[in-house]
């Protein structure tokens, strides 16, 4: 069926024949969509299969060059007065991350732990608007209403659901 060359339906046939139509499309489009996914991946399978070979020699000269340079750091760095070293078309740099905290226990059991020891400048609490609560209570704000807060109505909205899926 063709698309309807007006923007009203006028009796129940015609919303019928739309509905009807409104579900070949999506099932086209889910169709194309399908197809074309199935040629993404099978285009992403070849690229991975080619570029495979390359990517393990890559990451070979790599772990070579960083063996090298780490067993070799005082003589490429001049005794360890530079960080880096120059190369013809690149650069070997060595750089330490920052210190970071790692939390490998029961984060409960931490949490009490720095209380007892009276360390609670380590902890957070934060304090959020309960919305839920708000609900629940609705009428206590409508007795004395708290400014910058609103109860706003829900409202009916439509939904077209077809059943298919893309």
């Amino acid at each position: 069926m063709q698309a309807q060359s007006t923007n009203t339906l006028t009796n129940k046939a015609d919303f019928e024949a739309a509905f009807a139509e409104l579900i070949n499309a999506e099932k086209q489009l889910a169709n194309l969509s399908s197809k074309t996914t199935a040629k993404q991946l099978a285009l992403q399978e070849k690229h991975q299969q080619a570029t495979a070979p390359i990517a393990q020699h890559i990451a070979s000269l790599r772990s070579q060059i960083a063996m090298y340079a780490s067993h070799h750091r005082d003589e490429l760095t001049n005794g360890g007065k530079s960080k880096s070293i120059a190369m013809v078309n690149g650069a070997i740099k060595w750089r330490k991350t920052p210190s970071s905290v790692k939390v490998t226990g029961d984060l409960d059991t931490i949490m009490d732990d720095l209380k007892k020891r009276r360390l609670s400048r380590f902890l957070r609490t934060k304090t959020e608007l309960n919305k839920t609560a708000i609900m629940a209570e609705a009428e206590a704000l409508q007795k004395r209403p708290i400014a910058g807060i609103e109860i706003v109505q829900g409202s009916e909205v439509m939904a077209i659901d077809t059943e298919v899926k893309a």
